[in-house]
């Protein structure tokens, strides 16, 4: 059984303050509300996974024992790397090349996106060195981005908007 990352499901870190995982919950709360979009059972799957989150961290003793259960479990995990993000990025645009833009689901390219880009894949890009492989992931990522629909594109930028700030070719990519 896969433990289930609460910290990434919420966006937030292992070291966020109670505020700063209720401001996030209630954001993605706005945003996955199941009566936001009837009828979608991908959206409402990914608002109880956030509910389920928001409970654990934040009781203080749940988030402890969920802490050392999740820490125990994943010492020996495979780490986030630039490789693997980079990977997970072409694997998603090879799919996407693949369907019909008539069937394309916006919504689980966006979940797919932020499953990719999890928290902890940012603060890997971020401390990374590797720069033309970085840059390489924001050309994908800007061409997945063109898959969704310009307002969610638009608000995706947003939240990548610290990332892009600090890698300047990746910004060029976004500025084009």
């Amino acid at each position: 059984m896969q433990h289930k990352n609460y910290y990434q499901t919420l966006s937030v870190k292992p070291s966020s303050s109670m505020d700063e995982i209720k401001k996030a919950y209630r954001k993605l709360a706005l945003q996955y509300h199941p009566d936001t979009t009837p009828n979608n059972e991908l959206k409402a799957e990914k608002f109880s996974n956030i509910q389920e989150a928001y409970h654990v961290l934040f009781d203080a003793a749940k988030r402890k024992a969920y802490d050392d259960k999740y820490f125990f479990l994943n010492k020996n995990a495979p780490a986030i790397s630039v490789q693997s993000i980079m990977h997970d990025v072409e694997k998603l645009q090879t799919q996407l090349a693949k369907i019909d833009p008539a069937k394309i689901n916006y919504d689980n390219i966006q979940i797919e996106l932020e499953h990719i880009l999890s928290t902890q894949a940012i603060e890997v890009l971020s401390r990374s060195a590797e720069n033309k492989k970085i840059e390489l992931i924001g050309k994908n990522i800007g061409g997945i981005l063109n898959y969704l629909p310009y307002t969610s594109m638009l608000q995706f930028i947003k939240n990548l908007q610290p990332w892009i700030k600090e890698n300047k070719a990746v910004e060029q990519v976004f500025l084009q």
